[in-house]
């Protein structure tokens, strides 16, 4: 579903859905439901089970990334959503840092391992955790392989290389939008703004701006995330893995291991622009003109 479940798709599933599952019930088939918005807090754990009858046994997969890389790409999700009320003005496009300090405790809830309790502290006791992290197999691999019943076939296709994925949800910075609204509205240059406007403008800006040797403005100053927030997430990451893939951390170094690679992105990727000192000095102005 995207993670973007409406009333109108709700609708649909309630009177196509229970069909299909009876009959695959009665055909001893096994089924598969991939549902983002099933980590919700508020989930109704009694009508899950209720729209998954005649099946009783029920198991829950979730996977596993570092808590700083989903909150970033959740973030990045968010922004891409919304990205057309913040062209406009409807809305104020929040930073990386700002957002994660003013929504942590919030998606904090949503987590995989918090998702994961809630689970089985409402009787799923059948829960399996996949770790993305994992470089010794894929997670297709991984899904089929260990916690799909009765999928050896689909494994050994897996296994044998001969299942290819060619799809995939790559995300992307989105910095130069921020900037460039920002820059919009500041009146630093002239043109209509909604969501297309502000992707095709933020690349022309960098376009102008490697064509100038301007370089990016990152050295103006990044604001990232505040030293307790930081460490807090890191904690954080190192407790989840210690618990979840005690084999696979050591392997990787341990609580030192995890240190270095969060430390590397810790003042880099958890960083945002420091968009008002980059339009507050000017050395933009002179590109900005340049916009067509």
């Amino acid at each position: 579903d995207g993670g973007q479940l409406n009333v109108g798709m709700c609708n649909r599933i309630r009177k196509t859905f229970p069909p299909f599952l009876e009959k695959s019930y009665n055909a001893s088939k096994n089924v598969i439901i991939v549902a983002e918005d099933l980590d919700r807090p508020t989930v109704d754990f009694d009508r899950i089970r209720y729209y998954l009858k005649p099946y009783t046994r029920i198991k829950i997969v979730a996977t596993y990334r570092r808590l700083h890389d989903w909150l970033l790409s959740f973030y990045n999700q968010i922004i891409d959503l919304y990205m057309g009320k913040y062209a406009s003005g409807e809305e104020e496009y929040p930073s990386f840092v700002e957002w994660v300090q003013q929504q942590y405790e919030d998606f904090h809830s949503r987590h995989t391992v918090e998702l994961i309790k809630r689970y089985k502290q409402n009787g799923f006791l059948e829960v399996g955790v996949v770790n993305i992290h994992d470089e010794t197999t894929t997670l297709m691999q991984n899904f089929f392989c260990n916690h799909v019943p009765n999928a050896k076939e689909t494994c050994l296709v897996i296994r044998n290389g001969m299942w290819n994925t060619t799809k995939s949800n790559v995300g992307g910075s989105h910095e130069y939008e921020r900037l460039i609204i920002k820059a919009r509205y500041q009146g630093k240059f002239k043109y209509p703004m909604d969501k297309k406007g502000a992707e095709k403008l933020s690349r022309k800006l960098v376009k102008i701006m490697n064509k100038a040797q301007r370089g990016l403005v990152d050295h103006l100053g990044l604001q990232c995330l505040p030293d307790d927030l930081a460490l807090e997430l890191m904690k954080t990451e190192m407790k989840h893995e210690r618990e979840f893939f005690p084999e696979w951390y050591e392997m990787r170094g341990g609580d030192i291991g995890l240190k270095i690679d969060f430390e590397k992105v810790s003042r880099t990727k958890l960083c945002s622009l420091n968009v008002d000192k980059i339009l507050d000095i000017g050395i933009l102005d002179d590109l900005f003109t340049q916009i067509k």
